[in-house]
């Protein structure tokens, strides 16, 4: 939850509802105290700070980190975020229609479940580096995709400012053959004016 050895919050929180708590932590007087600092604070209300941010600096602050499980055996769904076992077998046996490779944890820079089963030392489910490199093999196409969109998007441009100046260019050329044209013309007429 800090990338500067906890002298500021890095915005990462366990995404997941599902909680199992014994209540006398969220009882605790460290937590109360915790809690009514926030709501002096005021974030609450006009910041609206919402649960998980809130769990999870109070956990990472007020828990060892033995104390904490992060559940990667259960299909989850909360908004954008969501979770699948990232383990084959466990997936077809549980019947799970989720899908692996959407997995919040391993497709969204905001998810930092990994980091905690880095840190707490809690394995990764069986399939997980499959399912990352998965991940990470789209997210190198999609790049790649989106590069070669732009680079087009460019070129296209590109060919347009050139007609562009083309055209500004055949335009300034018959308004100077049309001058020039008118010229000859009214020196035409005054050589006939002047020869009679």
């Amino acid at each position: 939850m800090s990338d500067d050895n906890g002298t500021s919050y890095n915005l990462c929180h366990y995404w997941t509802n599902f909680e199992i708590a014994n209540l006398d932590f969220y009882r605790s007087e460290i937590y109360e105290n915790y809690v009514n600092h926030l709501d002096h604070a005021g974030g609450f209300f006009y910041e609206r700070w919402g649960d998980a941010p809130v769990h999870t600096i109070a956990v990472s602050k007020m828990m060892r980190k033995d104390q904490v499980h992060l559940f990667l055996d259960i299909s989850y769904k909360h908004t954008v975020a969501g979770s699948c076992p990232l383990d084959d077998s466990l997936y077809k046996k549980a019947h799970c229609i989720c899908d692996p490779e959407s997995d919040w944890s391993i497709t969204s820079e905001s998810s930092c479940n990994l980091q905690f089963l880095e840190v707490a030392g809690q394995p990764k489910l069986q399939d997980a580096l499959k399912y990352e490199g998965i991940i990470a093999e789209k997210k190198r196409v999609e790049e790649e995709e989106r590069q070669a969109r732009l680079e087009e998007s460019r070129r296209q441009a590109k060919l347009r400012a050139e007609e562009r100046k083309q055209r500004a260019e055949e335009r300034r050329k018959k308004k100077e053959e049309a001058k020039e044209q008118a010229r000859k013309q009214k020196e035409a007429e005054e050589n006939a004016t002047a020869g009679q």
